[in-house]
């Protein structure tokens, strides 16, 4: 049997400290864990090993691997596309159903590499174990299972309920509990962890450990959850059916007897109602002889109004906390109530639902403590797993708790639940960068490129980053890596431009920027940003050299640009020439060119003025026959309707204007016989 762990002595919750939390996600997802039986390929999918490793257990893990081809198929779905929820869904059930052992290994271990917040089939796979009899790995399992998603509630009541089940004999009490307190520590701030306090309390309580059920009570009432009233009200009851030396640490004990006893000094009789009564007493004696029971009955009766008044203590003390959690309860009830899914699923949430989300972590970074505030972002994420602001406002929470903390979480982000969103690699290569560790941003850097080999931020972020390393040849040889793969000449140009922007601004080197634009040109002539940054670096130089500008502008005028780039380059030169030009014969040819140029621009726009309008009259004059159409038609029909009934010839030059469609009767031809225009 494996250990199931041991508590963490003081700090309760240090699973969710800024680098507890790490440590735990890194060891439940590390490849030697979840390489047991599959290969790894170059994205970092896994798939199936078709069965060549030999059952470890030497046991029959489901006979032959049969109908290999329908299981084939089913890997192809999700190998094809791993974001595919639906495929995996139907490859687990597929090999549960053939109970092929070695199968299910592989797809179970393969679908939590993609997804391991699905509490429900981590159960599967162990009760799959289980069937196997194979009860190290269905702990094993469980183990892995808490470590992935230690906020599942269920998972841990699953696990307990195994292991209790499994081994129930007193000899594994000690191990039982720690697995109970592990738990707790786990989940015990989730707002719905209720019942894994409660199973946590009735264990002690049928080990016959009330002093232990006390100190779980006692955190219990301090923690807001679902059902903190119902908890309180348990916990009355548990103290009035205990004695409170047995309940309470012997130091708290003691502290409440000696105040109870000095209470009841102080409300003892005065020394003349002690002698009336010690007469009274000895003029009884010679007639009443002591009673040793009676005496025994008296002492009892003592002990349980002691006891009696100490339990009242107990819970009058407890019952101010109860106030402050039910205080706590109350300010977070709303948010809580908003909670409808809080499990994953990859159906996108309701805009309401995230809302609830963000002013519910707005109001716990206000009001709650550290502690509180990574349980609920841990809580959110299990539901907005694939929420990319999510993971990045957790990291940036986390920043200012330590370098391990964002590191965690831009790991889970980036290699489990966000691995195609470009967004999160980015900030992660931002972020190990402002740390100083420069291999682990150019790691992010690289698996982004790998991922998106097309993505060009990406490849830019790469070089901004080299280049703030201080190494130039670095820069030059990623620049020209770059620019040999480029997919398009437009491609390499924009490296280009950003190559020779690096030669001039950085390195200082005019000439060399000039020489990578110039061959940029030769490439792809008809770019005209290519052209404006040659005019650009020709411009800031000091002296300015207007031979070279000039000679730039006419380059650029002379290709295939279309008209409204000529225009702007046109434009440009001419505010050159008169800013900073010498020779006035070539401002004036420069004043020709842009004229020239405009007047063509002016005339193709009145062209296309003209087209539109001859479209528009064509339209019109449609619109006038069909129109005709209709009006003859309705003259035919009424000529035949005349023809049929003779009272029918009722003549009426309004109504015959109507018939024809005219604009106006004839009786206002008089007035206006054209149209306005």
């Amino acid at each position: 049997m494996g250990d199931v762990g041991v508590s963490n002595g003081n700090n309760n919750y240090a699973l969710y400290s800024s680098s507890g939390y790490s440590n735990v996600m890194t060891h439940s997802l590390s490849k030697e864990t979840l390489n047991d039986g599959v290969y790894e390929d170059q994205m970092g999918f896994l798939g199936p090993n078709n069965g060549d490793d030999a059952n470890e257990d030497g046991h029959d893990a489901g006979g032959d691997r049969k109908d290999m081809t329908e299981l084939d198929k089913y890997w192809k779905a999700v190998r094809d596309t791993p974001q595919d929820f639906t495929g995996w869904t139907y490859l687990l059930q597929y090999v549960e159903q053939e109970n092929d052992l070695i199968a299910a290994r592989e797809a179970f271990d393969a679908f939590f590499k993609c997804y391991p917040y699905c509490y429900g089939y981590w159960k599967k796979y162990a009760d799959l174990e289980k069937k196997n009899i194979f009860i190290d790995r269905c702990q094993e399992v469980f183990e892995r299972g808490v470590a992935a998603i230690p906020l599942s509630v269920d998972l841990w009541q699953h696990y307990i309920s195994f292991f209790r089940t499994q081994y129930p004999g007193p000899e594994y009490e000690e191990k039982t509990r720690s697995l109970h307190e592990r738990s707790v520590q786990s989940a015990g701030l989730e707002f719905r962890s209720d019942r894994l306090w409660e199973i946590y309390i009735q264990y002690e309580i049928d080990c016959k450990k009330p002093r232990n059920a006390m100190e779980i009570y006692d955190r219990l009432i301090s923690t807001p959850t679902q059902l903190y009233s119902h908890h309180f009200e348990k916990f009355e009851e548990f103290v009035r059916d205990n004695l409170p030396k047995d309940i309470l640490s012997a130091e708290e004990f003691l502290v409440l007897r000696m105040e109870y006893l000095k209470n009841q000094k102080a409300s003892a009789p005065t020394s003349d109602d002690a002698s009336a009564e010690g007469e009274q007493n000895k003029k009884s004696a010679d007639s009443s002889s002591t009673n040793d029971d009676a005496k025994t009955e008296n002492d009892a009766k003592k002990e349980e109004e002691e006891a009696s008044a100490i339990r009242d203590k107990i819970i009058e003390l407890r019952r101010v906390k109860h106030k402050a959690n039910e205080e706590e309860v109350s300010r977070r009830w709303n948010f809580e109530e908003g909670i409808k899914r809080p499990y994953f699923h990859v159906k996108p949430l309701e805009r309401t639902q995230l809302k609830n989300w963000r002013d519910y972590l707005d109001f716990e970074v206000e009001n709650g403590s550290h502690e509180r505030v990574v349980i609920l972002y841990e809580r959110c994420l299990i539901a907005c797993a694939l929420y990319e602001d999510l993971w990045l406002r957790y990291a940036k929470y986390m920043e200012a708790f330590g370098e391990d903390g964002p590191r965690s979480v831009y790991d889970r982000a980036c290699s489990i639940h966000l691995p195609q969103k470009p967004n999160i690699h980015l900030a992660r290569a931002s972020y190990e960068e402002k740390s100083g560790n420069f291999s682990k941003a150019i790691e992010a850097l690289n698996f982004l490129e790998k991922m998106f080999p097309t993505y060009l931020p990406a490849k830019f972020r790469r070089l901004g980053l080299v280049r703030r390393t201080g190494k130039r040849e670095d820069v030059e040889a990623l620049f020209k890596k770059y620019i040999d793969a480029a997919t398009s000449p437009s491609i390499a140009s924009l490296y280009a431009i950003k190559l020779a922007r690096y030669r001039f601004k950085v390195c200082g080197d005019i000439e060399g920027s000039k020489r990578i634009l110039n061959t940029a040109i030769e490439n792809d002539k008809d770019n005209p940003k290519l052209y404006l940054q040659l005019v650009d670096i020709c411009y800031q130089t000091t002296p300015v050299d207007e031979e070279a500008v000039v000679t730039a502008f006419d380059a650029a005028l002379e290709g295939d640009s279309n008209l409204d780039t000529k225009l702007l380059l046109a434009q440009r030169k001419v505010e050159f020439l008169e800013d900073l030009g010498c020779d006035i014969v070539r401002l004036q040819e420069a004043y020709n060119d842009l004229s020239k140029l405009t007047r063509t621009g002016f005339e193709n726009r009145k062209r296309v003025l003209e087209d539109r309008s001859d479209d528009s009259v064509k339209d019109k004059r449609l619109r006038m026959e069909l129109n005709g159409v209709a009006a003859v038609t309705a003259v035919t029909a009424a000529g035949t309707a005349a023809q049929a009934d003779p009272s029918s010839y009722n003549y009426s030059w309004a109504g015959y204007a109507q018939n024809y469609n005219y604009q106006t009767a004839w009786n206002m031809y008089g007035q206006q016989y054209y149209p306005q225009q």
